[in-house]
């Protein structure tokens, strides 16, 4: 077992999680699911609980995780937060839209999806291109 092969099972539980329709969820239960996908020998191949607090701060760092700090940490060497909330799936990149007219709003655009891309773009056009007349 590898290193990648930990992040790899690591990544798989951040899946579920999401799949689940959750944004938390505990270290211990990310540390119990990555060394069940590994078994006891392979997660100790892959380097046990340091491999996955390195994992985790990287995550963290990277703006995928972010710590639950009210829960406390978990005491342990390297310590890690007892919890954390997930931010974004990794690999997982936000989807740049143009910019908007400042009447629509962008978390609502890019709820909708691509597929009506192209709409929330000719309705922004079309709202820079024709000004309100009363906020003049």
């Amino acid at each position: 077992m590898r290193p990648e092969d930990l992040a790899a099972a690591a990544e798989g539980f951040l899946r579920e999680v999401a799949r689940r329709g959750r944004r938390t969820f505990a270290t211990d239960d990310l540390e119990a699911r990555v060394r069940q996908i590994l078994g006891p020998e392979g997660y100790l191949e892959a380097g046990e609980y340091g491999a996955l607090a390195r994992w985790v701060a990287g995550r963290v760092e990277a703006g995928d995780l972010s710590p639950i700090r009210t829960r406390g940490r978990n005491g342990r060497r390297p310590p890690l937060f007892r919890a954390y909330r997930l931010t974004a799936l990794p690999g997982a990149r936000p989807e740049s839209l143009p910019p908007l007219h400042p009447r629509i709003d962008p978390a609502g655009a890019r709820r909708l999806g691509p597929g009506l891309r192209a709409a929330v773009e000719a309705v922004s056009a079309y709202l820079f291109a024709h000004p309100d007349p009363a906020a003049r």
